[in-house]
């Protein structure tokens, strides 16, 4: 399974596991990030629904720091967010899939054109693949990893967000509460830093 030039759905549930921050699942897609920041051969995407999705994983009262969170996912995917439309959702009402999300991020992936879906749950797509319905290929996040982990190519030892800004839109001169905020992402890996929950809360009270 060759992974360049491919341009991929992340399935909302893969991204919601940075804020849930469960371990065995934030590692996956902190590698995931880590390793597609390295190289142009491959596009992660995902749905505006994801991002809608955020929020829900927070308690009520973190508005801000919902709000943030949400900023946070936006810069690192810019303009590969899908927005999801009422012939999207009519699309994913017909498909044979009996869960309803995932229908939906198949109609997305499909429209725009994209090569395949990378998700925890394989089996939420297991009928496109037994039957052909589609061409996309469907990812074991996992088994996507491992096969980045093979391809990948060797980068200067200094952060990947010291050589490339990864947030475009948070200035270290003009903004820097959210420079502030950025960095305690960025703390303990590579590139991402595990999302702690309890870091940021502390940070913005």
């Amino acid at each position: 399974m060759s992974v360049n030039n491919e341009k991929v759905l992340v399935d909302a549930d893969v991204i919601l596991e940075l804020f849930l921050n469960r371990s065995g699942f934030v590692e996956d897609i902190e590698k995931l990030l880590e390793e597609t920041n390295k190289r142009n051969s491959i596009k992660l995407y995902i749905t505006d629904k994801c991002l809608r999705r955020i929020p829900l994983e927070l308690d009520d009262e973190e508005i801000e720091l919902a709000e943030k969170s949400v900023a946070f996912v936006k810069g690192i995917f810019n303009d590969r967010i899908i927005k999801i439309d009422s012939e999207l959702k009519e699309q994913a009402r017909k498909c044979a899939l009996p869960d309803f999300d995932s229908a939906l991020e198949l109609a997305c992936a499909t429209k725009v054109g994209l090569d395949a879906i990378v998700t925890h749950n394989p089996s939420n797509f297991g009928v496109i693949c037994e039957n052909g319905i589609s061409k996309l290929k469907i990812w074991d996040l996992k088994t996507l990893n491992c096969r980045l982990s093979l391809e990948s190519v060797e980068v200067a030892d200094k952060p990947a967000w010291q050589q490339k800004r990864l947030l475009p839109f948070l200035r270290e001169d003009d903004q820097k509460e959210d420079y502030e905020f950025r960095k305690i992402l960025f703390k303990n890996i590579k590139i991402y830093g595990e999302l702690h929950v309890g870091d940021i809360r502390q940070y913005l009270q």
